[in-house]
């Protein structure tokens, strides 16, 4: 199940708001036309679900949209680009081995 997946900005943060629990990632910037993807977090009651992979992407296609080159610095980013959808390693900053 698709949930919304929201962008806080002033937070550096994009979310699923959740009744109970906490699901997001994370990042730093945009800065110098790159941003940084520090974390994500998935509350354990949650895990499982898809969230972490609803809120990498949208927070791709956000990346795409504004034209920036993305710091994997989260290993689950990294995995998700790497592994599972390949069609966003154009966005991986040079040097980031994403």
């Amino acid at each position: 199940m698709k949930r919304e997946v929201r962008h806080a900005a002033g937070d550096g943060r994009f979310e699923i708001p959740l009744e109970d629990g906490e699901a997001y990632m994370a990042y730093e910037g945009p800065d110098d036309g790159t941003v940084d993807f520090r974390s994500t977090f998935v509350s354990p009651e949650h895990r499982g679900e898809g969230l972490a992979e609803e809120i990498v992407l949208a927070a791709l296609r956000w990346a795409r949209e504004e034209g920036l080159e993305v710091i994997p610095t989260c290993p689950y980013v990294r995995k998700t680009v790497t592994e599972r959808h390949p069609e966003y390693g154009d966005l991986m900053a040079e040097g980031s081995d994403g």
